[in-house]
């Protein structure tokens, strides 16, 4: 999966797509154009979501930056290491998995999306750690972001983290924290399912 749904592999994807800007700043995890980041983002997604666990549909094989064609089978399966660092020599990249196309999203979703995936990459609130929350914290902390754009008076009232203050937010971007959070929640409830429904 990480061979095909790495930083290496969505920069070249860009540069065959003819996206060019993708400088990258190393102390905050991010491209420096924020429209790239956002493409990024929606990638990892897709890699993270059961679209990207399925076979790819097909392979495209690309020889000095130009498509040479479709393999159905994922070609050149048995090369080693050595034999792949030849190839490369001469002009060959690895072999491009090819899914489905993907709906496309609206300007609303990629912002919720972009702020899950903000609250994970830069935040660090991963699903894993995500699990130790089992009293509503995340529900009670997109309420609060609710009750910020409803009821401002009484938003801290159910934020459940008193040493990290709620931050005020702009309408929209309460609601696209809110989102996330309940995003958040749902994975952190699903993944404690799982995890009974296995023992």
């Amino acid at each position: 999966m990480t061979l095909f749904f790495n930083r290496e592999h969505f920069e070249r994807s860009c540069r065959h797509a003819g996206i060019s800007d993708l400088a990258y700043n190393d102390e905050t995890g991010e491209y420096a154009n924020a429209h790239t980041q956002k493409t990024f983002q929606v990638w990892e997604s897709l890699a993270q979501s059961k679209q990207g666990t399925k076979t790819p549909t097909a392979w495209l094989t690309r020889h000095r930056g130009k498509d040479q064609g479709i393999s159905v089978p994922r070609p050149h399966t048995n090369l080693s290491p050595e034999q792949w660092a030849q190839r490369a020599a001469r002009g060959w990249e690895q072999p491009l998995a090819l899914w489905p196309a993907m709906p496309v999203t609206s300007a609303s979703e990629d912002a919720i999306l972009s702020e899950r995936q903000r609250q994970k990459l830069v935040k660090g609130y991963n699903p894993e750690l995500d699990r130790r929350y089992r009293n509503d914290e995340l529900l009670r902390a997109a309420a609060g972001y609710v009750l910020q754009v409803l009821v401002p008076d009484y938003a801290n009232t159910l934020w459940p983290w008193p040493h990290y203050p709620m931050k005020t937010e702009t309408r929209l971007r309460a609601i696209e924290k809110a989102a996330a959070l309940l995003i958040a929640e749902h994975e952190r409830e699903s993944a404690q399912l799982a995890t009974e429904g296995a023992a």
